[in-house]
């Protein structure tokens, strides 16, 4: 349905690091594994607890991950943009630039959770461009 020709459907997960329910994360992911469609699980590459989840849910599942990570951030084997795109300096409009590169290249936004001001950020810019939101709380 939101699924363009020829190429995976691309479903970014995303939430605030306090939500805690692994389960319920795990199985809502579980359930693209069953569904068999070609899939990608989008993250944002945060270290901490709910980035560290979503990634860890989707490689244990063998299901395909990749991540957009900040420009200063260093550049990982999960990076969908090139590697001369990160390891820059620190600017205040980083957020903002990989927000909508999120909300460009991705098809499907979950989020989890209560949101917050960088949550309500990616949201704002997925609504202007039209895009299909879930959210679970």
């Amino acid at each position: 349905m939101y699924q363009k020709k020829n190429r995976p459907l691309k479903i970014a997960i995303l939430g605030r690091d306090i939500y805690t329910n692994k389960l319920k994360i795990k199985n809502f992911i579980y359930k693209f594994k069953l569904r068999g469609d070609d899939v990608v699980i989008i993250g944002t590459g945060s270290k901490t607890r709910f980035g560290k989840l979503v990634k860890d849910i989707s490689l244990e599942f063998n299901l395909k991950y990749g991540e957009f990570l900040l420009p200063h951030d260093s550049y990982s084997m999960y990076c969908i943009l090139p590697y001369k795109y990160y390891d820059k300096i620190y600017h205040d409009n980083n957020v903002s630039i990989r927000n909508n590169l999120i909300a460009k290249i991705c098809d499907i936004f979950i989020f989890f959770g209560d949101t917050d001001k960088s949550i309500d950020s990616i949201k704002t810019t997925v609504i202007k461009r039209d895009k299909k939101i879930i959210n679970l709380h």
